[in-house]
């Protein structure tokens, strides 16, 4: 049965209206209320959360996961890593602080939550490698290879960004070393560095600015960046050593 859950209220204020629409929605999920779930996820004012991602995947709730990327719900801007998704996926934010989800949120919520509780390290692991990895299966038409590969680099999940790469045969992009090094993540950097050495190396003024910026940005795993700037010192340009000789004065 289909049917225009929300015609029947009436709202002071269009942002009363988003809030409610949300209260539906958490007592609509907590409900397990799949009719419901659909009813309101059709209003124009839905939204969801980071919070609401991680709610659908603890409860393997596939089918709506897939609806909720098909008709392309809302997401609610809150934090400071969904707006570093934003650039990886190419999307707009609209006024009120909304974009469309996509298959990496998802994906960035588990990684992000890969324990029951992230403060305890003995707690429940709810998200392994392997889960992350049939997820991407089980809604693989949704997948873009090199949007998942940046937000594994993003999250500097090594083994899990060595495994996907190897999977999804996808192709090598320079931007995938450039965001290893600018966050931190120099596992990842080192490894890409030795199987596409070439390929860096076409592309070395990409390749050495953001050796550069990492510096700059702060001075976390200097041993690793020194590491990699003795590697890389045979692409260095003047510009470049200018900068990196200033900042390790």
């Amino acid at each position: 049965m289909t049917y225009d859950f929300m015609s029947i209220v009436m709202y002071p204020t269009l942002n009363s209206r988003r809030e409610f629409v949300h209260d539906c929605w958490l007592i609509a999920k907590a409900t397990e209320n799949d009719e419901l779930k659909l009813a309101i996820s059709r209003d124009p004012y839905f939204y969801l959360t980071r919070d609401d991602l991680l709610a659908l995947l603890k409860t393997e709730d596939n089918s709506m996961i897939t609806h909720i990327l098909e008709t392309n719900c809302k997401l609610n801007i809150r934090e400071d890593i969904s707006y570093k998704l934003i650039s990886i996926k190419g999307a707009q934010v609209d006024k009120n602080q909304m974009t469309p989800v996509r298959l990496i949120d998802f994906i960035s919520v588990m990684v992000l939550n890969k324990r029951e509780d992230n403060n305890d390290m003995d707690s429940k692991i709810i998200f392994n490698h392997q889960t992350i990895l049939d997820f991407l299966k089980f809604h693989e038409r949704f997948t873009e290879p090199e949007e998942i590969m940046k937000v594994l680099i993003l999250s500097r999940r090594f083994r899990l960004s060595l495994q996907y790469i190897e999977i999804s045969n996808t192709p090598f992009n320079i931007e995938f070393f450039t965001n290893s090094i600018e966050s931190n993540s120099y596992e990842i950097s080192f490894y890409l560095l030795k199987r596409y050495e070439d390929q860096i190396y076409a592309d070395f003024n990409r390749s050495i600015m953001a050796h550069v910026n990492s510096y700059q940005l702060n001075n976390q795993f200097l041993k690793s960046k020194l590491h990699m700037s003795k590697m890389m010192l045979s692409i260095f340009t003047f510009n470049a050593a200018k900068i990196f000789l200033e900042i390790i004065e």
